[in-house]
């Protein structure tokens, strides 16, 4: 691991907050990757390449997707990002070999670049929606700009904080933290944690049963794909109050200076979450909350379907499906999951002008395509 010495600069910069330079690497990473074709592979395709990297699959269509893919991104055209949730099926691996070599993989092809976490993306399509609509001179910039990270933080950004130091010089080691991570590749991350200590991160439990009983419940409910979709819309709501609650208080803090009191907190978040839901109760939410968007909209397309259950594996595939739909060029995932997607009542593919394929010849031609405009354009 490459390391690096960033103390000077930032003893020099002490007038950057913490906050104004992560948004600044944020917002140069994001502008930096607006013209490059962005494929999320969920885990399946992860696996698929990586057993042609071990030689597991010697023929066929994944093993030219996969030389395909090595050209595109080593020239800078294609990046396939990660996701948490990539990252926590990649570790539920057993054995150290098949592991070792799906995070290499995931270096190759990700170029070291990840969504930030599920919380992140909501936070930031929260503030996105009220500048938006209440723009005080705010610079403002897409949730797109802000939903990428580095694979080092895929889980989230993690600073040292009530150190021993000075409060001038914890600043600086905060931000000379920051950049540590963010020049570090997901092997060296891995290898510090160690082959044990990915096995002991904690695993998300099965909620299908528990998902099975309440939709089985509210089937008695409502019956219509519509009502269904806004009390999905209203759970999810209810689960981002306090995501909503932080966001509120950082514009309100910037904006003031102030902290808010019990009572103005109680009062101005019940009003955000009775818009937010009623623009989608009256469909106007536009390309506003797309994560939360895409997770209502496949919750509520299963509880529809009287003969479909909550399968095990569904909550990292609906989660994929909202890291990738709204902010990746191309999906690459599982039949049943794309077809999902593009019921429909849901349409997230056209929506979101994501092309969402399972297949393996599918994936190919989409590769090859790519690479054909790419050597026509060296032509021209």
């Amino acid at each position: 691991m490459e390391l690096v010495n960033t103390f000077g600069y930032h003893r020099d910069n002490p007038n950057i907050s913490l906050d104004q330079y992560i948004r600044s690497k944020r917002i140069e990473l994001g502008e930096s990757l607006k013209k490059k074709v962005k494929i999320y592979l969920d885990t399946k395709y992860w696996i698929y390449f990586r057993d042609v990297y071990l030689r597991r699959i010697t023929s066929g269509p994944l093993v030219k997707s996969y030389e395909l893919l090595e050209s595109l991104c080593k020239s800078g055209i294609v990046i396939c990002p990660i996701s948490e949730d990539v990252f926590y099926e990649i570790i539920k691996q057993e054995d150290e070999k098949t592991l070792s070599a799906s995070i290499k993989i995931i270096d190759k092809f990700s170029l070291g670049i990840s969504l930030t976490s599920q919380e992140e993306r909501i936070q930031a399509e929260i503030l996105h929606f009220y500048y938006r609509y209440n723009n005080k001179g705010v610079s403002l910039y897409s949730p797109e700009v802000f939903a990428w990270t580095k694979t080092s933080q895929s889980l989230g950004t993690r600073i040292p904080c009530n150190t021993a130091f000075s409060k001038q010089e914890e600043l600086v080691i905060q931000k000379v933290f920051f950049d540590q991570m963010w020049c570090t590749n997901l092997q060296d991350i891995c290898s510090i944690i160690g082959f044990q200590g990915l096995k002991d991160i904690p695993k998300m439990p099965d909620l299908s049963k528990l998902l099975n009983e309440d939709a089985e419940q509210c089937r008695d409910k409502t019956s219509t794909f519509k009502a269904i979709f806004i009390d999905e819309v209203c759970l999810s709501v209810e689960y981002i109050a306090d995501m909503l609650t932080e966001a509120m208080e950082h514009i309100y803090t910037k904006e003031t200076g102030k902290v808010r009191s019990d009572e103005e907190k109680k009062d101005k978040d019940k009003l955000l979450i009775n818009v937010v839901t009623n623009m989608f109760r009256l469909g106007k939410e536009g390309d506003n909350f797309p994560t939360l968007k895409v997770g209502a909209g496949v919750h509520a397309a299963i509880r529809v379907d009287k003969k479909r259950q909550f399968q095990a594996n569904d909550y990292y595939d609906f989660r994929h499906a909202q890291a990738a739909v709204p902010y990746c060029d191309y999906f690459f995932t599982e039949k049943n999951l794309r077809h999902l997607l593009k019921m429909n009542s849901l349409s997230y593919d056209k929506e979101y002008s994501c092309e969402i394929v399972s297949k393996q010849s599918e994936a190919l031609k989409i590769l090859t395509d790519i690479e054909t405009k790419r050597d026509l354009e060296v032509l021209i």
